[in-house]
């Protein structure tokens, strides 16, 4: 008799805490949770805690209750966790003698920019930066610096001696030919302007006699050239007839 007393009172006390007790709420993703209170009786509460990397949705705060209902539950859904969004960060540049794994203006936190250096050069530092999460995100380091090598140097100073030589050859021809080409051009005007004030002309010579373009027509169209007289004879004629006139 005893014993089965004892079996009713358990049984009751079971069914008392399934009537006063919620289920449980599950998990949520990318979180962890803290129960405080008996495991999931009337009053007690549950608290998620999303991961780093992650912000919550939703209430983080559950409590189990009772009110008016056979079945007690949670006060509110459950929250989710959702990555969290950076600002990103901006492209760091590079030096002219490297280049970037890929060139874009922004990059998002988590990601890694590498450098490479050009030929003749070698990489002083980390080949890659990466960019920390925050508001504002950042880089983990400055950009690395690219140092030319030794052989290389020395072959862009003779490089430049050289070019530096033949600079100096170009500006003694000019220095030569262009006070030369002044004084001819000098020379010349000066004899140009006294060949005008006395009268001259700078003829230029041809192959054809001056006279070469004289047609038939004006060369008879001449009295005296047609009489073969020049002026004067005639002229001494009538003089000699007149006084002739006189003495008769």
């Amino acid at each position: 008799m005893t014993h089965f007393i004892i079996f009713l009172v358990v049984v009751m006390c079971i069914d008392v805490l399934t009537v006063l007790t919620c289920q449980d709420p599950g998990n949520v993703e990318h979180s962890h949770k803290v129960i405080a209170g008996n495991r999931f009786i009337v009053g007690s509460t549950v608290q998620f805690v999303c991961n780093k990397g992650y912000i919550l949705s939703g209430s983080s705060l559950l409590t189990c209750y009772n009110r008016d209902s056979a079945t007690p539950k949670w006060n509110e859904r459950l929250p989710k966790c959702t990555p969290e969004k950076y600002e990103p960060c901006r492209n760091p540049g590079a030096a002219s003698t490297s280049e970037q794994s890929s060139e874009k203006a922004f990059y998002q936190a988590g990601e890694t920019l590498s450098f490479s250096c050009h030929s003749g050069y070698e990489l002083q530092g980390h080949g890659s930066i990466y960019c920390i999460p925050g508001h504002p995100s950042q880089w983990n380091s400055t950009p690395p610096a690219c140092r030319a090598l030794t052989k290389f140097v020395n072959e862009r100073r003779l490089d430049v001696v050289n070019m530096d030589d033949s600079m100096d050859g170009t500006n003694i021809a000019l220095a030569v030919f262009i006070p030369t080409a002044i004084i001819l051009v000098v020379v010349l005007g000066i004899y140009v302007y006294f060949a005008k004030i006395q009268g001259k002309t700078i003829r230029m010579p041809t192959s054809l006699p001056p006279y070469n373009n004289m047609t038939e027509e004006s060369a008879f169209d001449n009295p005296v050239y047609e009489s073969g007289v020049s002026t004067d004879v005639m002229s001494m004629q009538d003089v000699d007839s007149q006084n002739t006139s006189v003495l008769s």
